[in-house]
């Protein structure tokens, strides 16, 4: 389970009924990270109701992480912290940011590490959203 910037806490199972769940492990300070948000963005609006899109912040203060959120810089998708839990982290194998992971309707990790907005995400979650609907 992990926090919002506002203090509600969500857990994985919320986020996994009868839909992909697509995380976006990030940083405030990483520009690749920034640039990969904002065509995040545009995919929300695409594949919303079929898709969840989660950030999980690994700022290592909270604090820089609600600043961020409380900027200008308003993300439209659901964003968590990492807590500081250096399992959950080891658990993704989250090595480098940004890290996409795909999760299927099911909880099951269908690709890892998933491709990035940048590369095929459109495609990919084109067609398992296609297949879904069969």
């Amino acid at each position: 389970s992990l926090r919002d910037y506002n203090g509600y806490l969500y857990s994985l199972p919320e986020f996994n009924k009868d839909k992909y769940v697509y995380l976006v492990f990030w940083t405030t300070w990483c520009i690749p990270c920034m640039e990969e948000m904002d065509l995040v963005d545009k995919l929300v609006e695409k594949y919303g109701t079929k898709v969840e899109f989660v950030g999980i912040s690994c700022d290592k203060e909270f604090l820089t992480y609600y600043y961020y959120m409380q900027s200008d810089k308003k993300i439209k998708f659901t964003t968590l912290h990492w807590g500081n839990d250096m399992e959950l982290l080891e658990n993704y194998n989250v090595r480098t940011y940004p890290t996409f992971v795909l999760i299927d309707p099911e909880g099951k990790i269908v690709q890892y590490p998933a491709e990035a907005p940048s590369s095929a995400l459109d495609a990919l979650l084109s067609d398992l959203t296609k297949i879904k609907k069969k």
